[in-house]
């Protein structure tokens, strides 16, 4: 047990040592091994330790008072380091809280923009006849929500001027005061010092506040070119469905037109027909003498149309050469 207790004394005295000796001043660090000692004895003890090679260190022992002042050094010092150990680890937590909130706020952020986007686009802009969604509306939802953000990033930027602004009239007041110090007092500094810490706590709150919204921009700006992308393609498609569609209703127009000009002709080939039929059912047939008899009449009316062609022939001849003789004698009375 007194083995042990030597040990833990020991180790506190090494690290009260090495805290020493990394120290940048070098009598801060003799009068701190001798005790509060004089500084020729500090001096002295500083040049029989470089002469001696720390042989006398050893032989030299620490009164009561001095291992009292080493304690409690070194206790203020494990108390200093767990609180700056504490305020670590509070600043790493408050900055893992800030980060999830921050992801909170755009993850429902997000989803809501989802949200709007599948109600006023998705559902609410498709086109009933080609099935495609509305380009100029989803460009203007897009550029409304742009400027929205662009506004909120603005007003956080006055904000964030305006607490910049402020505290740079406290730091300018806290200067002055301190140059009047004397006429304050401690209640003031830590009013001060309050105020000071609380601006501190808004202008950080004020910076989260713009980088999440610069997060928030840079996302936007994100989906606004995959949608404009989506966009693209979507106008190429409708385009091509919209070119499809005229050639078909063309091909439907021709087919139509095709349609009512075989309706047509339908109607007038049943037509044809009916009356077709109708003589046919009135058809007789004659008999065989009545057949001769219109066959004979029938070849002696060919042969008087030959007889009556060749004498109009003949007859046009014997125009012409009247007509002839008549020219002839007409210019011959002209003369």
């Amino acid at each position: 047990k007194s083995c042990q207790t030597l040990s833990t004394e020991v180790q506190m005295f090494q690290n009260c040592l090495s805290r020493i000796e990394g120290s940048r001043d070098p009598q801060q660090r003799l009068s701190l091994q001798m005790g509060g000692k004089g500084k020729a004895e500090a001096s002295a003890f500083h040049r029989k330790s470089r002469a001696s090679k720390f042989t006398d260190e050893k032989s030299l022992g620490l009164r009561a008072a001095q291992k009292f002042e080493i304690v409690n050094k070194e206790i203020e010092e494990l108390t200093e380091a767990s609180r700056n150990f504490i305020r670590e680890c509070e600043n790493t937590v408050d900055s893992y809280q800030a980060t999830i909130t921050e992801a909170d706020t755009c993850l429902q952020a997000i989803k809501k923009d989802f949200a709007d986007f599948d109600t006023d686009i998705i559902k609410g802009g498709v086109n009933p006849f080609s099935h495609a969604i509305k380009a100029e509306k989803c460009v203007r939802y897009l550029e409304n929500k742009l400027k929205n953000l662009d506004s909120t990033r603005k007003k956080l930027i006055l904000k964030y001027n305006s607490v910049k602004t402020q505290e740079k009239k406290v730091v300018l007041q806290l200067e002055q005061k301190e140059q009047i110090g004397d006429v304050l007092h401690g209640v003031d500094f830590d009013q001060l010092r309050i105020i000071n810490q609380q601006y501190k706590q808004t202008f950080s709150e004020r910076t989260r506040d713009l980088l999440k919204l610069k997060l928030m921009t840079g996302n936007a700006q994100k989906a606004l070119n995959l949608h404009k992308r989506t966009l693209q393609d979507l106008n190429k498609e409708s385009e091509r469905i919209q070119n499809d569609i005229t050639v078909r209703v063309d091909f439907m127009k021709r087919v139509d037109a095709e349609a009512k000009a075989v309706q047509s002709e339908i109607s007038q080939a049943e037509k044809n027909n009916h009356n077709l039929r109708t003589n046919m059912s009135k058809y007789h047939a004659p008999t065989i003498m009545e057949y001769v008899l219109a066959n004979t009449d029938a070849l002696s009316l060919q042969s008087e149309l030959k007889t009556w062609e060749r004498r109009v022939r003949m007859s046009e001849i014997a125009l012409g050469n009247y007509l002839r003789t008549w020219e002839r004698m007409a210019r011959i009375l002209k003369n």
